[in-house]
């Protein structure tokens, strides 16, 4: 069974840093979701909000 963390929360908060550090301690996978294409809106999308 494989785990999975995710973080979460405002701004300015270290979530990039935790999560590094994560990354490092744990060995595993580290994914933005910015890094992720699903995750992004295109550009032609005018009402992000049915996206």
């Amino acid at each position: 069974m494989k785990d999975f963390i995710f973080l979460i929360g405002p701004s300015a908060v270290g979530k990039t840093i935790l999560a590094k550090e994560l990354y490092q301690y744990y060995k595993g996978v580290y994914i933005e979701q910015s890094m992720v294409p699903e995750f992004i809106i295109p550009k032609d999308v005018k009402d992000v909000g049915i996206y």
